[in-house]
């Protein structure tokens, strides 16, 4: 190829082109030669370079051959590529003071700008220098030209500590997913960071799914534990039928579950029954605790005017009562106990009341109670003792044990065949098998002799006054004739035209009140 060669006569320093000058696919090159500059038709220059690419293509090494500093900042869409001291490459521009592009083990890309904030589109970032901390502080941030990856994992990385600190609304088209390795690790959950320590973090470390729904209100988990620390939990937990538990762990013993409304608290049970157990049946207490005078309502579910109430009122006072609707008269109380029924009063004080009127003698509808009976010669052949003219005992057998009721007065009862013999009999009560009277105001006349020889049944009472409540005591029948050999007392029968069995029994009086138990 030709070559063309502008020459400057040695007395003329500069040649100027007065138009544009036309390569025509040439190069502008120091020899002649075809390398050097090379300037297509788009007005694109490479250097070395027959087909470049950009505005500037250079093919081989570019060399910055002098170390510079930070340049002024350019204006708006311009900038610089420069080297510094210690052999770095940076690019500064009107937005950016200072982008170091050769990297480095220790800080990577870096960038430095005014106010410590670089942008990414329109988006400003602010960024710690100091501390390498990435901050975004109320804005949004969006990456349109990244797209939407259809399917794709993000594996194997190492994330420093992310902090974010941000107001506003972030609205998202899409299920963001962040999983866990579901492995038997609890200790390293997925961590969201309220900020300071202690502050309200959120731990999710889930063995299976999580999640919640702000329009219906549901948190999705098999369980749910809410942890103050390691020692101090609760845990919910819901099975594949529905059925919830709730309990919780402490350290120490007051690691209550509290129940606090500032409205009514309902338990709804679609079966009906609702249950309560504590860690042992056999030793479990159950306490209910209300402000004023609580009362607890049972209604009927045909008519919630048929009711029971447990109330309790002020000193620990505790009614039962059962109310008919409409004020009917058959509410009645059935306790049907498959055991014993135990009545306990540490006073000693049991009250008969009809409408809220008491109508036994005050605190002793106890009184009338058998607390002791004894009978002889039931069934047997028949028996006998002849008095003498001193108290004795009649028979071992006769005799009755009681423990003594709350009023402290009893009466005892003796019933007993006597073949008279024109003698007089006296009955007298001892508080032991050798006759030793209770007192002699004890010791009574019981008949008269008749006029000839008769038989009849002796039933005989005494009212023993100033027994000591909730004490026992047993008595025995002693008996004395005015003539030796006279009078004979005779029990039991096993046929026919026989005798009666002899009976002595306790039975509880009422304390004395008024008019209403006198005992003088």
């Amino acid at each position: 190829m030709p070559k063309t060669r502008l020459i400057s006569p040695g007395s003329i320093p500069n040649h100027k082109l007065l138009k544009n000058l036309q390569l025509q696919d040439n190069y502008l090159s120091n020899d002649g030669g075809d390398e050097g500059i090379r300037i297509d038709n788009d007005g694109k220059v490479g250097v070395g370079d027959i087909n470049p690419i950009g505005t500037l293509s250079v093919a081989g090494t570019l060399a910055l051959t002098s170390e510079g500093i930070t340049p002024t900042q350019p204006q708006d869409g311009k900038g610089y590529i420069y080297t510094k001291a210690g052999g770095g490459l940076y690019w500064r521009s009107y937005d950016l003071t200072e982008l170091s592009l050769s990297g480095g083990a220790a800080d990577g890309l870096t960038a430095v700008q005014p106010a410590d904030t670089f942008y990414i589109g329109t988006t400003s970032i602010a960024h710690n220098r100091g501390s390498g901390a990435l901050t975004l502080a109320g804005i949004t941030l969006t990456t349109p030209d990244i797209g939407t990856p259809s399917a794709g994992t993000l594996t194997n990385c190492t994330f420093p500590t992310l902090n974010q600190s941000t107001t506003g609304t972030a609205a998202i088209a899409t299920t963001v997913t962040l999983t866990d390795n579901e492995s038997t690790d609890e200790a390293n959950p997925l961590w969201f960071s309220a900020g300071a320590a202690g502050s309200g973090n959120i731990a999710p470390e889930a063995d299976g799914d999580l999640y919640y729904n702000p329009s219906s209100g549901i948190l999705g988990t098999k369980g749910l534990k809410l942890s103050y620390n390691g020692s101090n939990y609760a845990d919910i937990t819901v099975a594949d039928d529905g059925e919830i538990e709730i309990a919780n762990t402490a350290s120490g013993v007051t690691g209550d579950i509290t129940l606090d409304s500032a409205a009514d608290i309902r338990l709804e049970a679609a079966q009906g029954d609702v249950f309560m157990y504590g860690a042992s049946q056999a030793t479990s207490s159950f306490f209910f605790q209300l402000a004023g005078n609580p009362t607890m309502t049972v209604n009927s579910s045909g008519d919630a005017s048929d009711e029971f109430l447990l109330a309790v009122n002020a000193n620990g006072q505790t009614d039962f009562i059962t109310r008919e609707s409409g004020g009917g008269s058959t509410a009645h109380l059935d306790i049907d106990i498959d055991g014993a029924i135990i009545l306990d009063s540490h006073t000693g004080e049991f009250i008969a009341k009809k409408a809220g009127t008491e109508f036994s003698v005050a605190n002793s509808s106890f009184a009338g109670m058998i607390l002791g009976y004894a009978t002889v010669g039931i069934d047997a052949a028949p028996d006998a003792y002849t008095l003498t003219t001193s108290f004795a005992v009649t028979d071992s057998g006769h005799n009755v044990s009681f423990i003594a009721p709350p009023s402290g007065v009893v009466e005892i009862f003796v019933s007993v065949y006597c073949d008279f013999n024109r003698r007089t009999v006296e009955l007298g009560l001892s508080d032991n098998s050798s006759y030793n009277t209770i007192d002699v105001t004890h010791e009574h006349q019981v008949t008269l002799p008749p006029s000839s020889a008769g038989d009849r049944q002796i039933n005989h009472r005494w009212v023993i006054t100033g027994l000591t409540a909730g004490t026992s005591y047993r008595y025995y029948l002693g008996a004395k004739s005015s003539h030796a050999l006279a009078n004979v007392f005779r029990w039991g029968g096993d046929s026919t035209g026989e005798y009666a069995p002899f009976i002595m029994k306790a039975t509880a009086l009422p304390t004395a009140v008024g008019s209403y138990a006198v005992y003088g």
